[in-house]
């Protein structure tokens, strides 16, 4: 009997090194690719938009900076607010000195089914007491809860493990080189944005915290070609954005929307440039970002 329990205990030790040992290397290579394990100087917080569009190799090479790109799919204001405390509190030691934030017209919107999900792709990083917060409340059940809390390797989903592999190989541009239709341009549909009071402030909120910790904000807006489909609508949101900038002498808005949103053969979807459509935007924005540091 002793050998039994023995050679159990034996097994179920095994099962915790094994799941710390691979959690661990999937977590260091997460950080590497989104650039949260190295102090910056510049942040880049926000969701798809802002991951595909700004190319953060070329932004360091062009400013000679370090970059860090914490950009998640589908993160509405609420979670950014989150993102923004856990790189302030980590590595960053306090601060950085640039923080790009990615805006678009639709981020104001109550959570949708995407948003609902968001949580997710949280799991990886669930030590972090604001994020286990989040996980906690959003969480379908306790088992869901529980069973990443405990089990750390069953946090990471086929797409974290490949770009966790992606950090550890240092290859972080974007891949999207397709072009959207002709007959997919044509069949797009206006959706116009709304705009939710409580998710604004949120935003709102963000931006005086990390104004408070002594960082420039850079308000960063892709293309997106639902823009010609319904652009009253969308200037209104862009309005916004803009008289906040006005309004802070600490907060800048880079609108990149009307220079390139009628061009198809820069957009893989609707909302989303491709590799050429990334190059055009970084382009303009390094340029952008030397005009702001010579400013101040």
């Amino acid at each position: 009997m002793k050998k039994i329990i023995g050679g159990i205990l034996c097994f179920v030790l095994m099962l915790f090194l094994v799941d710390r040992g691979v959690s661990w290397f999937l977590l260091k290579g997460l950080e590497r690719y989104y650039g949260i394990n190295q102090k910056a100087d510049i942040l880049m917080i926000g969701h798809s938009h802002m991951l595909k569009s700004c190319n953060e190799e070329s932004i360091e090479a062009g400013l000679n900076a370090e970059v860090s790109k914490f950009c998640l799919e589908g993160v509405l204001p609420p979670v950014r607010h989150i993102m923004a405390q856990m790189f302030m509190e980590g590595r960053a030691q306090g601060s950085v000195p640039y923080v790009l934030y990615s805006v678009d017209p639709y981020m104001f919107r109550k959570s949708d089914d995407i948003a609902l999900n968001t949580y997710k792709v949280f799991y990886p990083y669930m030590d972090s007491p604001y994020v286990d917060a989040l996980v906690r409340m959003e969480a379908s059940s306790h088992f869901d809860y529980y069973l990443h809390k405990w089990v750390r390797s069953a946090r990471f989903t086929d797409n974290m493990v490949y770009r966790s592999l992606r950090g550890w190989l240092d290859m972080r541009r974007s891949f999207e080189n397709w072009v959207m239709s002709e007959q997919q341009w044509n069949e797009m549909k206006p959706v116009p944005p709304r705009v939710d009071s409580a998710v604004m402030a949120c935003f709102r909120q963000t931006l005086d915290f990390l104004v408070s910790r002594g960082c420039r904000v850079v308000l960063v807006e892709a293309p997106i070609a639902y823009r010609n489909l319904c652009p009253k609508e969308i200037e209104e949101v862009s309005a916004i954005f803009r008289s906040i900038a006005e309004a802070s002498p600490h907060v800048d808005y880079l609108n990149y929307g009307p220079p390139f949103c009628a061009q198809r053969e820069l957009f893989c979807d609707p909302v989303h440039v491709n590799h050429r459509g990334e190059k055009l935007v970084t382009e303009a924005l390094i340029q952008d970002l030397k005009k702001i540091e010579h400013k101040n």
